[in-house]
């Protein structure tokens, strides 16, 4: 590893050290390096996951909202169909009385 002639003083809550500490490398500054080189490098690649993740949220959506609206036909049709067989009922039960 190159030599480090910057040094910098910062404060961490326990949660970020416990972060830090769960990180490869041989101490807390190149431990500290080892994360911020990783989120550097996967970045990318998490924010095309995320990109194409969205997109297919996206047409899920667009799925449901059209099994949705078939779903609410059918329905509709199903209960035009309940009607006339009551409908129809109804008239045998009035010429079975004649």
């Amino acid at each position: 590893m190159a030599s480090k002639s910057y040094i910098r003083s910062m404060r961490f809550s326990p949660e970020m050290v416990e972060i830090i500490e769960n990180q490869i490398g041989s101490n807390f500054s190149e431990k500290f390096e080892n994360l911020v080189n990783r989120c550097r490098l996967e970045l990318p690649e998490k924010e095309r996951q995320l990109a194409q993740l969205d997109q297919m949220i996206v047409k899920k959506r667009n799925e449901y909202s059209r099994l949705s609206a078939d779903a609410q036909l059918y329905l509709q049709k199903l209960d035009k169909i309940q009607l006339a067989l009551l409908q129809m009922s109804h008239t045998l039960d009035q010429k079975a009385d004649m």
